[in-house]
């Protein structure tokens, strides 16, 4: 009976692990046995946690757990639990600090993401946060592991061509990417003090050339070349060419380069003759030499103003404008012909006195040949003359012929202001007192001109003494009223006295129709009784009638000579600017290829200040050796070559899972996708969902060495409490058995 009674104890003591009532024992072996377990796995996560403290981008695992309870159709109140049970161990995806590091290719990821690499072996597709990265034998980035950074390809902008990624390379030379030179970009200051050298050019000799440009010039294979351009001072600017010429030799490895040929316009100043039907400027003749007017798209109001519109010349007025004329339809100016312009009659009939009836007499205009009066009695164009009230003190009035009287007007030959003939009014005679005033002759205007309040009415006159002094007068008649307006009162002191060329100006203060009055007139300022002078008038000029002055085209007037340059011509203005078409020089560096090689000054100038180069930069680069390269936040890659070419070689792309707790470990720091955490999605560094990149860092790892040691001491304290359950079972059941034997 005895031992039957110890078998019943001992076979209910260890089937309390598989029927659990709720009158069960609240410990068993295997409950405790199920803690001790539990607390082993904790133990053994969280010194996994503390032997990665200092491993890149170690995320540290923390334990889960749940308690086991029996599963029955009909639950006890009173049940008790049958142990612990390990639910799961996650990683903790926080961000770790991150460490500086010298080496551009360790990488950090600033927030979520992971960076994709690719197995050496199996290509298989793995993920992982710790950047430090390096060049394999063949350029290649790959992590320690050899598994290669995979990234996007870029357009030469850095934008990426798809999402499908490959491994990233950087190549050490731009081999392939050298670029020959096509373009050079100079700018120089020429030094206008500099002499016109006429020697033949020698680069050894320095008297044979004015100044030079060294520059390293690149061939299409890649070679450099040493080149030199010289300048020499060709030309001085002249009134006919106001430009100044410098000529230039290019020289490659010490050969000279010959210059491509090429057609180019020159300024010139146009030769110019004129009468009273056209005015016309001829220039070298050449084929293309180009004579034209620049125009408008209106005319110009302005008084006296001259404009082009279309094929007619016309002259401002003050309100309007009136034409002077049209542009010969056969001699326009282009294609070597000269340039004419056909001058329409003006309606102030023979304003600038040059048109006559072949006697010397002047159309328009009525002559008094004769003595006139100043006083008021005498009448002209059957008005009343105005009174001469400005007489020399010393005057004893106007006086009276006795005898060798003689008036003459007419037209003169001798050149005017405007190169053509002008009106001459001359006398001589013996007057009956001294220091009498002989007047006359004097000549009308046939037709009056309207003018208004305000007008301005101006001409171009002289005067010279003969016989004794001049002493001249102009007026404007009012035909409407007789009221007149001083234009002219001038005496001179001796005989020998004259003027030159000048003019003369009035403003009409009352509108109306007006005649112009010219009276010629002598002074005996000696006494001795004889008298003679005369007075040259020419260009009238008014609102509604300003007379062509031919000079007055001239500003609007330009012409161009096309010539052919062998002599690789720059050119400056007067004012130091480089002229356009001459600023760009083409050069043939390898005979036999078509390839130029374009000089470009423009923004060199000339002054009085020493030859000094600005800048120089060229379109050519050679080959090159990688010197640095850079990893922007965004992801970009930046090869950097001592050719100063920067080429992106290719953009990281992160990836991102839906639940990232889920992802495979593979040791290492390395993940793959799983069917809990989703398919990886990728994106650019920055965008919405995935951190940044920062190079030259490495994230470290998020384990807090104090939280670790404070979960040791726990994970220490429920692995002893579960031993001494079990401690405490395995006593009670030795005494069970040894009372019951």
């Amino acid at each position: 009976m005895a031992h039957q009674l110890l078998y019943d104890l001992i076979t209910l003591a260890m089937s309390a692990h598989r029927h659990t009532t709720a009158g069960d024992q609240r410990m068993t072996y295997y409950t405790s046995l199920t803690g001790l377990q539990a607390a082993n796995t904790q133990l053994a996560a969280t010194s996994n946690n503390v032997a990665n403290v200092d491993t890149n981008s170690f995320k540290r695992s923390k334990t889960s757990f749940e308690a086991i309870y029996s599963s029955t159709l009909q639950q006890s109140p009173t049940q008790t639990g049958q142990g612990v049970a390990v639910a799961s161990i996650q990683q903790d995806f926080g961000q770790g600090n991150i460490a500086n590091s010298a080496n551009q290719l360790d990488l950090a990821v600033l927030g979520n993401g992971f960076f994709p690499v690719k197995s050496s072996l199996d290509l298989r597709d793995m993920f992982t946060r710790d950047g430090a990265f390096k060049f394999n034998q063949d350029r290649f980035v790959v992590n320690s592991a050899g598994e290669f950074l995979q990234a996007a390809r870029v357009d030469a902008a850095g934008n990426p061509l798809s999402t499908t990624l490959q491994s990233l390379q950087i190549p050490q030379k731009t081999t392939g990417q050298f670029r020959p030179t096509r373009q050079l970009e100079l700018s120089n200051n020429f030094s206008a003090e500099s002499k016109v050298i006429n020697k033949a050019f020698n680069s050894q000799d320095p008297s044979t050339y004015s100044y030079k440009n060294n520059m390293e010039l690149v061939d299409g294979t890649g070679k450099v070349h040493q080149g030199t351009l010289f300048y020499i001072k060709a030309r001085e600017a002249d009134q006919l060419n106001p430009t100044t010429d410098w000529k230039t030799v290019l020289m490659v490895d010490g050969q000279v380069v010959p210059v491509q040929p090429r057609e180019y316009t020159r300024q010139a100043v146009p030769t110019k003759q004129a009468n009273n039907e056209f005015i016309e400027w001829s220039g070298q003749g050449g084929g293309k030499d180009v004579i034209k007017l620049n125009a408008s798209t209106q005319f110009d109001t302005t008084f006296n103003a001259v404009s082009l519109v279309g094929d007619r010349v016309y002259l401002g007025t003050g309100d309007s404008a009136r034409q002077l004329g049209t542009v010969d339809p056969v001699n326009n100016g282009l294609n070597g012909k000269p340039l004419r312009i056909n001058l329409a009659r003006q309606e102030f009939e023979n304003s600038n006195f040059t048109d006559t009836d072949g006697t010397g007499a002047l159309k328009g205009w009525t002559r008094l040949d004769g003595q006139i009066r100043l006083d008021g009695q005498t009448r002209i164009a059957g008005f009343p003359t105005p009174v001469d009230v400005t007489a020399p003190a010393q005057s004893a009035g106007d006086g009276v012929i006795t005898n060798n009287a003689s008036f003459a007007t007419g037209y003169s030959a001798a050149a005017g202001p405007d190169g053509t003939g002008t009106a001459r009014l001359s006398s001589t005679a013996t007057i009956d007192a001294g220091y009498g005033i002989l007047r006359g002759p004097a000549i009308v205007s046939d037709k009056p001109v309207s003018l208004k309040p305000g007008d301005q009415v101006s001409f171009d006159w002289k005067a010279s003494g003969g016989d004794d002094a001049y002493d001249v007068y102009a007026y404007l008649l009012n035909v409407d009223t007789g009221q007149t307006v001083k234009l002219l009162d001038q005496t001179g002191r001796t005989a020998s006295d004259q003027t030159d060329w000048q003019t003369a100006t009035q403003t009409v203060e009352a509108g109306g129709n007006y005649k112009f009055v010219f009276v010629s007139g002598s002074f005996d300022a000696t006494g001795g009784r004889a008298t003679g002078a005369q007075l040259f008038v020419d260009n009238i000029r008014t609102p509604a009638t300003a007379p062509l002055n031919s000079s007055m085209l001239d500003p609007l007037v330009s012409y161009s000579q096309t010539l052919t340059d062998q002599a690789g011509l720059i050119r400056f203005d007067t004012s130091g600017n480089i002229t356009p078409d001459l600023q760009q020089l083409q050069f043939q560096l390898q005979p036999g290829r078509p390839d130029l090689l374009s000089i470009q000054l423009k923004g060199s100038t000339q002054s009085p200040n020493a030859f000094a180069l600005r800048s120089i930069s060229q379109d050519g680069r050679p080959e090159g050796e990688l010197t640095d390269i850079g990893i922007q936040k965004n992801g970009l890659v930046t090869g950097v070559y001592s050719n100063g070419h920067q080429a992106a070689l290719g953009k990281i792309l992160l990836a991102n899972f839906t639940n990232t707790s889920e992802l495979g470990q593979m040791g290492e720091s390395r993940y793959i996708a799983t069917a809990g955490s989703g398919a990886a999605f990728y994106g650019s560094p920055g965008d919405q969902g995935f951190g940044q990149v920062q190079s030259g860092a490495l994230e470290k790892s998020n384990v807090n060495l104090t939280n670790e040691m404070v979960d040791l001491i726990a994970a220490q304290r429920n692995f002893q409490a579960n031993a001494k359950a079990i401690e405490t079972m395995s006593f009670m059941t030795k005494s069970l058995v040894d009372n019951i034997t």
